[in-house]
């Protein structure tokens, strides 16, 4: 029986507790589709504030008319009663009579308009929210609090008074407020807090529980909130989604109910439908419909209806009408099938195409992608007109329907010695041919623009092709860290981030790699961040964006390389962090002797360290860093991103320092904020606790139990917030974390000094000493294989690894080589540090030797040290994982 001796025993123990200790210390929302209805203004002047009845009936203060004006549940002009010109809130009490708010007082009228009642003294009574017991609570928008009422209209005492809340800007307290919601799930009430910019929501008892938002404008952010209104799941057991108006900003947000996550936005500032201006009161109706009681005089109505689950489908222009016989149809979509009137399209990576046949008169296609989560459809109707005789073959190449870019280029072919013009209503031009291509630039004018193009060649008869081209200046605008063409990488886990610009509408981000479509991500408050994992040599990858409407920008794409061989260049200090700082200092490490730049300018070097200050400008910062190698050839590049935030909170997720792989089931993310910050986190969208440390600020998130599918990794997005508690300043990163439960295969065909040979069956294959590449790794039946006989190269930090596909490495700190990691093989290791256990053999140390971690990837030097010990603890205890 083996004994560890008390001494290596005692030294483990010590090492154990110094790390545990430290240890201690230390699914996306989707928004709903939007459909602008037909608004109401009959017998309206100032539509104030807005009731439901049990039967969907809808009731509108009008103070104006004086009067609360009665529509029936589809929205037809019923009667009116006869009410004060101070008549403000209105709500429905179980037995159907109506509740009016009148200044001083609430007024109770029967359904047929009969003043019943009146109750309480009030400031200036405001909105009412009646709950399932029948009680009554008033705002009062003078005295900033909430009286409230048994169904008897007697007061309810709460403490002293009947009443809860005061003036003033802490949790609890109001500033004018105006609205007021019940929220039936949780029992609670939600008030409007109108001038500090917030809803807060307080039990029946009248204690507080939660804000929503803070003043200011953006997401989550408000000016003059003045009502909420809540969606429930058909069995009305689940809160789906939050509503609130914003009277200033003219708009209505979208907050998921689960998460308090913003959504999206409804509306902006105008008199058409769709359009608010000053809005004031919000009713989520008994037919699914958001209707808005608008500054204009009217009601508007939207329609609200869960997002289709198909693939997106987009198709290109087509014409509207054309004399020739056939037509290509063609687009992109993230579905596995595209049919055409049921006949398959070819589908190549993302693209799609096919070609229809004409008949004179107006043609309709039936276009369909499909996908495992459903089918998405979409009509077209072109024009054939009659062909001539022996018309030229003209063909125009795919053009986006809809664009931000006022400037066009339009292509196709032509038969060989035509000619063809273009024409966009106000001026014609003659087109560049060369050969059988052409091309011409246009300008467009902002909305729809029809291309007509003629065709024509001396003795054949002439064919035209009309496309259709929208100038939409509310399209999406996307500023991304896209890696420049050309990029090469050492590690395959790259991480796509950027803002999308684009109004008030939310939009999906679609990112293939190599063609294949990586799952949409869905972006609600402007800013995204994807890892993506590249094949080992060269890969395509492109990122578009869609709107809520069917809008999209033109792709944008990038060709970069994944070779393990390259050199590594890092950054040290962590991605995404929030700095209030107009500069920053990035630093890291690369091969000594590289020229190292940032976004082009050179570096501050010093051996193998780098650095640099870089200017900041307001929101999300890009920065390439490139390593040049001393001997030439081509450079390695890695991506971070910062955020200048000048009055937010500061944000850092220190480890990891970046989107990371993990072999292990949970892994623990820690970061920095202010001291006596609020931190908040979600995994994949889901709310997860937070350990905070108060007083210096320092957080953890443990991700719960990550599961793959066999042979797949999977991602998790680690999103932190942190608010300051005073201004209710709120800053945001995100750290992704892909599980890879494949561990790299590193098999030895032969380990004497003089002719290594390994391969990496299933993964990528790296050898490098301290000069750089060692050996040529060629493939043999797919495998990467190394033969190093006969090569010369430093036997002490030859480094040779086997990559997972998100990069794990095989040097894992499994010291006996029994495929799992863990305190054996630390104890195994002290042993052969203390001489007790012979020096480890070669397919050892290919394991073994992992200390130190020198940002984020493991250094060798052929033998067990300490260094090794301390990574294979830490990586035991969860502080790392590589």
């Amino acid at each position: 029986m083996n004994h560890t001796p008390p001494k290596i025993g005692r030294c483990l123990m010590l090492v154990l507790l110094v790390f545990l200790a430290a240890a201690s210390a230390s699914l996306a929302v989707i928004a709903p589709d939007i459909t602008s209805l037909s608004s109401i203004s009959s017998a309206l002047s100032t539509p104030v504030r807005l009731a439901e009845d049990s039967a969907g009936a809808l009731y509108v203060s009008d103070p104006r008319s004086g009067a609360i004006v009665k529509f029936d549940s589809v929205g037809a002009y019923q009667s009116k009663i006869v009410a004060t010109a101070d008549s403000l809130g209105v709500a429905v009490t179980a037995s159907g009579n109506l509740l009016v708010s009148q200044g001083a007082s609430v007024a109770v009228y029967s359904s047929a308009g009969t003043k019943l009642s009146q109750f309480g003294t009030f400031g200036k009574a405001n909105g009412i929210a009646v709950t399932k017991t029948g009680d009554i609570f008033v705002v009062d928008s003078l005295k900033n609090n909430v009286q409230v009422f048994n169904s008897s209209f007697a007061p309810v005492l709460i403490g002293a008074t009947n009443s809860f809340g005061s003036a003033g800007s802490a949790a609890g307290q109001f500033f004018q407020p105006t609205g007021i919601s019940y929220e039936k799930v949780s029992d609670q009430l939600a008030v409007a807090d109108t001038r500090n910019g917030r809803v807060q929501f307080f039990s029946t008892t009248g204690i507080y529980q939660k804000s929503i938002g803070s003043f200011g404008s953006g997401p989550l952010k408000f000016t003059s909130p003045q009502s909420i209104s809540f969606e429930y799941s058909p069995d009305q057991t689940t809160l789906k989604r939050i509503y609130v108006v914003d009277a200033f900003q003219s708009t209505i947000q979208i907050i998921d109910g689960a998460s308090d996550t913003f959504v999206r936005y409804i509306g902006s500032y105008g008199i058409t439908d769709g359009k608010l201006i000053a809005p004031s009161d919000i009713l989520f109706n008994k037919g699914s419909q958001l209707v808005v009681a608008n500054g204009v005089g009217k009601l508007s109505l939207f329609k609200i209806a869960d997002a289709v689950y198909g693939p997106m489908l987009q198709i290109d222009a087509l014409p509207q009408a054309t004399n020739t016989a056939t037509l290509v149809l063609s687009g992109t979509t993230t579905g596995n099938t595209v049919t055409i009137n049921g006949i398959p399209a070819q589908l190549s990576g993302a693209a799609w195409s096919g070609t229809v046949n004409l008949v004179v008169g107006v043609n309709t296609f039936v276009v369909a992608a499909a996908d495992a989560k459903g089918t998405t459809t979409k009509s077209v109707t072109v024009t054939a007109l009659t062909p001539e005789p022996n018309p030229v073959t003209l063909t125009v190449a795919p053009v986006t329907a809809q664009t931000a870019d006022p400037v066009v280029k339009i292509s196709g072919t032509i038969t060989a010695g035509g000619s063809v013009t273009l024409s966009n209503g106000s001026n014609t031009i003659n087109a560049t041919v060369t050969g059988t291509s052409w091309s011409a630039t246009t300008t467009l004018i902002a909305g729809a623009n029809t291309l007509r193009i003629i065709g024509s060649k001396t003795g054949m008869g002439s064919s035209t092709l009309d496309v259709s081209v929208t100038l939409d200046t509310s399209m999406p605008v996307v500023a991304t860290g896209l890696p420049s063409t050309g990029s090469t990488f050492s590690a395959p886990l790259q991480t796509l981030s950027g803002k999308v610009s684009n109004n008030t509408n939310a939009v999906t981000v679609i990112i293939t790699v190599n063609g294949a479509p990586l799952p949409p991500v869905s972006v609600s408050d402007g800013l995204f961040s994807v890892p993506v994992i590249l094949a080992q040599g060269p890969n395509s990858v492109t990122l578009s964006v869609v709107d809520s409407f069917g809008a999209t920008i033109k792709a944008l794409a990038s060709s970069i390389t994944y070779d393990p061989q390259a050199p590594i260049v890092t950054v040290s200090t962590p991605v995404g962090t929030v700095s209030s700082s107009a500069t920053y200092h990035l630093a890291g490490v690369a091969p000594a002797g590289s020229v190292v730049t940032v976004n082009g300018a050179a570096a501050v070097q010093s051996g193998t360290g780098w650095s640099a200050d870089v200017p900041l400008t307001q929101g999300r910062n890009s920065f390439e860093v490139k390593a040049t190698p001393a001997t030439g050839g081509a450079a390695t590049t890695t991506m971070t991103m910062v955020s200048y935030a000048p009055g937010l909170p500061s944000l850092s997720i220190t480890s990891p320092a970046k989107d990371a792989p993990v072999a292990t089931t949970s892994y623990t993310i820690t970061g920095s904020a202010p001291a006596k910050s609020i931190v908040t986190a979600l995994v994949n969208g889901v709310p997860t606790s937070v350990a905070v440390d108060a007083n210096t600020g320092a957080f953890s998130v443990t991700i719960p139990t990550m599961t793959a599918a066999a042979g797949s990794t999977a991602s998790y997005a680690v999103t932190v917030s942190v608010t300051d508690p005073i201004s209710g300043a709120t800053s945001t990163s995100t750290r992704s974390v892909v599980y890879d439960p494949n561990p790299p295969v590193l098999t030895t065909v032969s380990a004497s000094p003089s002719t290594i040979k390994v391969s990496a069956p299933g993964g990528a294959l790296s050898a490098k000493d301290k000069n750089g590449p060692v050996g040529t790794i060629v493939y043999v039946n797919g495998i990467p294989t190394l033969d190093l006989t006969g090569v010369t190269y430093d036997p002490s930090t030859l480094n040779i690894q086997a990559f997972s596909a998100a990069g794990l490495s095989s040097r894992d700190g499994d010291l006996n080589l029994d495929g799992k990691v863990d305190i054996a093989d630390a104890l195994e290791a002290l042993k052969v540090l203390a001489g007790l256990a012979p020096h480890p053999s070669f397919n050892q140390l290919l394991h073994g030797d992992v200390g130190p971690i020198i940002n984020g990837a493991p250094s060798v030097d052929s033998h067990i040290r300490m260094s090794d010990i301390v990574v294979m603890i830490e990586k035991i205890i969860g502080l790392t994982s590589w």
